[in-house]
């Protein structure tokens, strides 16, 4: 892993570096279980830049001598071209790159709390800091636990503090993909039903949200044959996906991995367009069943039913209209 050297002293320190959110109802978001949800954010409206602004009314003003069919067409053009590539400095795979030097395996740390965890990471070298805040949207009403964050080497302890306050939307688009290129935050609860886990991170060069999810199931070795997907798609809020469980021996993993375009999460002072593909991602493990597989194989089984239910309606509907054209045809 990178940007050990040095390092250790500050990770021990960490903790005490930490704040203490103490007010954690205002920041525990409810609601958010299964794929019914937006991922934290949402409905931010992009502004227009003061040029656009100052371009358009000059455009209304001149309407009447270029004629209002022209202008109309120009304005719909300069308003609909607005996402600006040029914001994005760096690659997918240097966003990539950054974030697997310091990625923990989600599945180590299942059955661990969050202080053990922390140790663990210190340990070796990374620079992260523990949170005594609740940020998990545990479905365990049981379960407690606190955030880990990783900051990169490139990152100032004040930018932990701006986290801390909405986590990414303080920030701008520069500071994201510079400072906190690599950065990642690890919520780690446990309760009467098992260890739950969620780790999160931005990539504003991602080439696509699903190539970005099967980026980070690869990483987290959620892949391969003993892997089993259970559904996958979008959700009515415009979240894209997947679902299932991994069996290891007798053991059984489940998870969900949920992505959604930054620019629609983010809701801070940069009013820049962003791609779509930007990604801001999510991915929830735990060691106890809260995806509920039973439902969802019983949806799988329900639909491949209804696929050959409805085969078989069409086969016989040709089969009789076959047998008509028999009788046609001896008639004649």
């Amino acid at each position: 892993m990178r940007d050990r050297s040095g390092q250790r002293a500050q990770a021990r320190s960490a903790q005490a570096l930490a704040p203490v959110i103490t007010d954690n109802e205002s920041y525990r978001t409810s609601g958010m279980f299964d794929n019914d949800y937006h991922i934290r954010g949402g409905g931010f409206t992009q502004g227009r830049k003061p040029w656009i602004l100052a371009l358009l009314g000059l455009i209304t003003a001149v309407a009447l001598a270029l004629g209002a069919f022209g202008a109309v067409k120009l304005v719909g053009y300069l308003v609909s071209v607005r996402v600006d590539n040029s914001i994005i400095t760096i690659t997918d795979d240097q966003a990539h790159s950054a974030l697997a030097a310091s990625m923990p395996q989600l599945l180590d740390y299942l059955g661990n709390d969050a202080d053990a965890a922390f140790s663990s990471l210190s340990d070796a070298g990374l620079r992260v800091y523990l949170n005594d805040r609740e940020t998990s949207d545990n479905p365990d009403a049981t379960a407690t636990g606190k955030e880990i964050v990783f900051l990169p080497s490139a990152a100032t302890d004040d930018m932990l503090q701006t986290y801390n306050g909405s986590e990414f939307n303080d920030f701008d688009f520069d500071q994201l993909q510079n400072q906190m290129l690599g950065a990642w935050m690890l919520d780690i609860s446990k309760g009467d039903k098992g260890t739950y886990i969620q780790y999160k991170y931005v990539n504003l060069a991602a080439a696509s949200l699903s190539d970005e999810m099967q980026w980070l199931l690869t990483q987290q070795g959620l892949s391969g044959d003993n892997n089993h997907v259970l559904d996958q798609g979008t959700d009515e809020f415009g979240n894209s996906y997947i679902v299932g469980y991994l069996t290891q021996g007798t053991k059984v993993y489940y998870w969900r991995v949920i992505s959604c375009s930054f620019g629609d999460y983010y809701q801070g002072a940069d009013t820049r367009k962003l791609p779509s593909s930007a990604a801001y991602v999510k991915l929830r493990v735990a060691d106890w069943d809260f995806v509920d597989t039973g439902s969802l194989q019983t949806s799988s089984t329900t639909s491949t039913s209804d696929t050959s239910t409805s085969t078989s309606s069409t086969d016989q509907a040709a089969s009789d209209t076959s047998d008509a054209a028999d009788t046609t045809d001896a008639a004649d």
